[in-house]
């Protein structure tokens, strides 16, 4: 069951049951195959998968405080905002440079 919650897009340990539902129900209608693997359940596999599913938030929750992000949409799109605007300046203060460094000089020409 471990490979179906990481396979399906967006799913989480909650939704087992209820892919363990849908299946089971194709099971009986004979849309798919009854193995072994699946029809056994192992309540240490479900406990090692809901505690592996609890570490995980809290890594990414640390990580999220590591970068200032706060709760909700609205403080991600602040810093990626922010993090747009530094880039432009970045950028314009590079171009002002190069131009600074190689637009104002005069070539000196040879006489012969």
């Amino acid at each position: 069951m471990g490979v179906i919650i990481d396979t399906v897009m967006c799913a989480r340990e909650e939704d087992e049951e209820r892919f363990r539902d849908i299946i089971n129900e194709m099971i009986k209608n004979k849309e798919v195959k009854k193995y072994k693997a699946f029809s056994k359940t192992n309540k240490a596999e479900k406990e090692n998968r809901k505690r592996a599913a609890a570490a995980e938030a809290e890594e990414a929750e640390a990580a999220a405080k590591e970068m200032g992000l706060g709760e909700g949409e609205d403080s991600l799109r602040a810093m990626i905002l922010a993090r747009q605007g530094n880039r432009a300046a970045a950028a314009g203060s590079f171009l002002d440079g190069l131009a600074e460094k190689y637009g104002n000089k005069k070539t000196k020409t040879k006489k012969k």
